[in-house]
């Protein structure tokens, strides 16, 4: 259940349907910062936070690949549960 919401946040987020800054303007040091842009970069930090091994283009091929689409999402996510 958490998987599917986190994706349903993502494809609002991807979507622009969440228009309102997800950070705060004044302590981002890119002014043309997005939302889509500033989640993927902080899945990322909070990814090298928990995977300090993984390198740097892993976690930010992973962060900018999450699955927007939701059929794509659950689909991979059944896959993986089903490997043995």
């Amino acid at each position: 259940m958490q998987s599917v919401l986190l994706a349903r946040m993502y494809q609002l987020v991807e979507m622009n349907i969440i228009q309102t800054p997800l950070f705060d303007a004044s302590l981002v040091a890119d002014s043309n910062m997005t939302n889509t842009t500033f989640l993927r970069e902080y899945t990322a930090n909070l990814l090298k936070t928990a995977f300090p091994h993984v390198t740097k283009w892993v976690l930010h091929s992973y962060s900018n690949f999450t699955f927007p689409d939701q059929s794509a999402f659950t689909a991979n996510k059944c896959k993986s549960l089903s490997r043995p």
